[in-house]
């Protein structure tokens, strides 16, 4: 059996802020994080020794008496139950339902809360170097105060040279608690020099506005998470100031978020009608989340790859089921299945697939995605880079051409 490793597995773009304890990330970012507590029922065991599910425990209590009486060594008991767990949630054969420790469901509550202990920034690998790029750099962060900005690399942490090889590990460095030191190398323009920075508490910014020529609003939403909807609207608004008068809405490697988030910017985008449609195994429409009358209008257009998932992909369906938006890029991931947290009492708890989600009026995508309006293919590193982005030139050159929707 493998189990899942309690590091975190990065893709080729790791869009996240670096926090103290690295949590398991699988595959995408929770739909849905209602978190209850967990109640046993009260015998749960039967006559012989099988609970109701099935579960033998007369024999693994007969392993444990053996090993106990005659193992040479001691026994973890901690991590065998961590390990039972995960084989338990990995023989549902659902990538997106996992246990997690306590030390993870703090991490995850922080998270959807938007905040975050770190350096705040957002990277990626970059191509030449293997070093860590930086793409946004968040306000009131010690990489701010320590004036390092988009576009530079990060090719030492510590004595750690960052390479394609060592890039993981890096990242995982540059983790750690609030109030300890962290020393960095910084490649920019040609030129290296060192940074040390106090990791703290930062606010965890996943929405950044960037004006282009022509009145377009560039707005990047990094996940739905946290703060995403407040700053979301605070973009708009300060684009509508600037005189927007078209957007593109990049949810590139966009893994998803809180269902809370993604309604309230949906509601804040779409005309009265559904958002989204919540689906029970027996496919019956358990909830329908709305959305009131009010709206943007404007051209949109949507930049999504094969890293757009869950929640970001039902930002792009949902404009595109009201005829808001095209798509320019590649097909999404294709997750159009939620999770609930579940918190038990010890403080850990699972992650558990319950309900599809539906868009407002088109078929689910789960396993199958979204397919671009404009197909396009581009390696994720171009993202990094405007003049390489072809998939940001391709969505500007439509809205100046005033072919996106409205």
């Amino acid at each position: 059996m493998v189990m899942k490793n309690r590091k975190l597995s990065l893709t080729a773009v790791l869009l996240i802020v670096f926090f103290a304890c690295l949590v398991t990330f699988m595959t995408t970012f929770v739909l849905l994080r209602s978190s209850y507590e967990a109640k046993l029922g009260g015998d749960i065991v039967s006559a012989g020794g099988e609970s109701e599910s099935g579960i033998d425990f007369d024999k693994l209590l007969e392993v444990d008496a053996y090993v106990r009486a005659n193992f040479i060594g001691t026994v973890d008991y901690e991590k065998a139950m961590q390990y039972m767990l995960d084989g338990y949630m990995y023989a549902l054969g659902d990538k997106y339902s996992v246990y997690h420790t306590a030390e993870e469901m703090q991490e995850l509550t922080n998270e959807s809360n938007g905040d975050l202990v770190g350096i705040g920034v957002r990277v990626m690998m970059d191509d030449e170097t293997g070093g860590i790029r930086i793409l946004n750099v968040m306000h009131d962060s010690p990489a701010l105060e320590a004036g390092l900005q988009v576009g530079d690399v990060i090719v030492k942490v510590g004595d750690l040279e960052v390479t394609a090889d060592t890039y993981n590990t890096a990242v995982n460095d540059v983790a750690g608690e609030a109030g300890t030191e962290l020393t960095v190398t910084i490649l920019r323009n040609g030129e290296t020099f060192e940074r040390t920075l106090t990791r703290r508490l930062v606010r965890s910014e996943a929405v950044f506005l960037e004006m282009q020529d022509n009145h377009t609003a560039l707005i990047r939403i990094y996940e739905f998470t946290g703060n995403a909807a407040d700053d979301f609207i605070a973009a708009m608004e300060e684009a509508q100031k600037a005189g927007a008068t078209g957007y593109v809405f990049d949810v590139r490697n966009n893994p998803g978020g809180d269902l809370g988030v993604i309604v309230r910017i949906l509601d804040y985008l779409l005309p009265e009608g559904p958002i989204v449609r919540i689906i029970d195994a027996s496919g019956e429409v358990v909830h329908t989340y709305t959305s009131d009358e009010s709206e943007i209008q404007a051209p949109m257009v949507v930049l999504i790859n094969e890293n757009t998932a869950s929640a970001a992909e039902l930002f792009t369906s949902a404009l595109l089921d009201y005829d808001k938006c095209v798509t320019v890029g590649q097909t999404t991931y294709g997750k159009g299945v939620m999770q609930n947290i579940i918190t038990l009492p010890d403080g850990s708890g699972i992650r558990l697939t319950t309900h599809y989600y539906n868009p407002p009026y088109s078929d689910n995508y789960n396993g199958v995605g979204i397919p671009a309006d404009y197909e396009l293919e581009m390696a994720s590193s171009a993202i990094a880079d405007p003049a390489l982005d072809t998939q940001l030139q391709k969505a500007l050159s439509l809205l100046a051409g005033s072919e996106g929707s409205n």
